[in-house]
């Protein structure tokens, strides 16, 4: 219950709040007139009716540097993937508003700092997208949340006021039939020259040749470059003949299809596979041996060789989607086999399936809308 006292002195009158409640402690406090003194007693009454008492006092108490140290601490380990670029965002957001208050922390001023970022200069010189403002902006939104949910220490997160920047509708850049044709024969003849001078070098043992099974695989199922550079023998189900990812960006399990020559060409590397590693694509290198390896140059050399421009690694996933939509897939098959949590990244493919989605519509309307051959427009007219 709400007490107010009037206390007279040298610079007039004051006025004393007491609040006292079983379970909580004390709260005193004084102000200058008799109106500010009742709408604070009114305020916290009704927080500690809601729920709430305690939470605003925390917002005051803490910085948004406890906040980011805490959350480093609980969060990120459970988001090893994405931690190193989680970690340089977090450590900006440190430096902008690390000595803040929680409480001071407001959605103008987070909207000022997104509106700074955006176009402006990144370490490689080029204009920050909006696609990059939001993931930065994305990360302080979810240390919020766990603030808010687990941490106890706000209301409500002032990154919820804060709009997200209009993205540009994704590229859809995949290969032609032609550019395809010209990228696996360029691949399957680096893998015979390869198994060529091996045999020159009979004292050599020979170097596994991983290209062409990274590019069917990615062409086939398409897995990121980091769901196939970590792909270990033990996710490869050759009974279901499919491959298990256990750690996806999405952090979901996801199953993939292994058919055709990315299969037999997995087989192949199977029976090759280099010994004391988990890992299907291993670095055979002094130093590194045993560890995944990377493909950046070979696939550099490859670009280059059937003259692929503006094609990234990632351009053979969206192949993988293109393919699938242009053979009749719906956007619910291409965001299973992609690992879509929703449909929004499949619409980008959706032109892609017209002639299917007019086969089907002209399949509807043949039986149950359009009249039956030999039946007239104005059959009965004149009866």
């Amino acid at each position: 219950m709400a007490t107010i006292q009037v206390m007279k002195g040298k610079r007039g009158r004051r006025y004393k709040v007491a609040i006292r409640r079983d379970g909580h402690r004390c709260i005193y406090k004084t102000f200058p007139t008799v109106q500010n003194a009742r709408r604070f007693a009114a305020q916290v009454e009704d927080d500690i009716e809601a729920g709430r008492f305690g939470i605003r006092d925390e917002a005051t108490r803490h910085t948004l540097a406890e906040a980011i140290d805490r959350y480093i601490a609980v969060e990120i380990p459970k988001k090893r993937r994405q931690a190193k670029d989680r970690l340089r965002h977090l450590e900006f957001w440190r430096e902008k508003f690390g000595n803040k208050k929680l409480s001071e922390i407001t959605p103008a001023a987070i909207a000022a700092i997104r509106d700074e970022l955006h176009g402006a200069p990144t370490v490689r010189k080029t204009p920050r997208t909006a696609a990059t403002v939001n993931r930065i902006t994305a990360d302080l939104s979810h240390v919020f949340t766990v603030i808010v949910k687990d941490f106890g220490w706000l209301l409500d997160s002032p990154s919820s006021r804060v709009r997200k920047l209009r993205e540009p509708r994704g590229r859809v850049r995949y290969l032609s039939e032609q550019e395809l044709e010209t990228m696996l024969r360029l691949c399957r003849e680096r893998k015979r020259a390869a198994a060529m001078q091996s045999r020159d070098q009979d004292a050599m043992p020979q170097r596994p040749f991983y290209l062409l099974a990274i590019l069917l695989l990615a062409l086939s199922t398409g897995m990121r470059r980091g769901e196939i550079e970590n792909l270990k023998w033990d996710d490869v189900d050759w009974v279901r003949n499919r491959i298990i990812l256990e750690h996806t960006k999405n952090d979901e399990r996801r199953a993939v299809p292994l058919v055709g020559d990315a299969r037999a060409e997995l087989q192949e590397l199977h029976a090759n596979r280099i010994v004391g590693t988990d890992y299907v694509f291993a670095s055979d290198k002094e130093g590194y041996l045993g560890q995944p390896k990377t493909f950046q140059r070979e696939w550099k050399d490859l670009l280059k060789a059937a003259e692929l421009k503006d094609f990234r690694f990632h351009d053979l996933r969206h192949s993988c989607a293109s393919y699938l939509a242009m053979n009749g897939c719906t956007p619910t098959d291409i965001a299973a086999v992609l690992g879509h949590k929703t449909l929004a990244m499949v619409r980008r493919y959706a032109h892609l399936s017209d002639s299917h989605i007019g086969a089907v519509v002209e399949k509807m309307t043949a039986r149950f809308i359009d009249q039956p051959s030999g039946s007239g427009a104005n059959d009965g007219a004149g009866d």
